[in-house]
């Protein structure tokens, strides 16, 4: 998904390059893009660490941060598809301010998984692996905030 991912961002860039004129100005399709890339690149990083660490089983803490993570990507969604509608617009604050909260929640639990790790963990080597998958997963949920600002700055731009 992360290689369709980039794939469409260069589809983008290579028809932004090439049209006349864009429904929104091509700076905001472009940071857009950029930042819906960025949320996927750290979803994939999530994935491979959790590969390349042989992890086999998730924590309560990673699939909670994942189920945000979910969560933030279909209010992003959401948000999108009301974007060519005149009158969608005022709907695609409603859906960058759920983001921002989702974001909000991944903070504490990522706050209270690491704080979990260092008080009841003992292998040195699992504190560290469990460390970087939930600061990775988090991460990404901090991404979607960045594209749900970029989305509402471009409704905002187009009212």
């Amino acid at each position: 998904m992360e290689h369709k991912g980039d794939s469409l961002t260069h589809e983008i860039i290579r028809k932004l390059n090439t049209s006349f004129v864009t429904p929104i100005d091509r700076e905001d399709i472009l940071a857009l893009a950029s930042s819906l890339d960025d949320v996927i690149d750290l979803i994939d990083g999530a994935a491979t660490r959790i590969m390349l660490y042989k992890v086999t089983e998730a924590t309560a803490y990673a699939k909670e941060l994942g189920f945000l993570i979910l969560k933030c990507v279909q209010e992003l969604h959401k948000g999108i598809a009301h974007l060519p509608m005149p009158k969608g617009r005022d709907r695609v604050y409603e859906h960058c301010v759920e983001v921002n909260s989702l974001e909000n929640e991944a903070d504490r639990v990522c706050r209270d998984a690491i704080a979990w790790l260092f008080e009841n963990e003992k292998d040195p080597i699992a504190i560290l692996k469990w460390k970087e998958i939930y600061e990775t997963l988090e991460t990404a949920t901090d991404r979607c905030e960045d594209a749900a600002n970029v989305l509402e700055s471009v409704a905002l731009k187009n009212a």
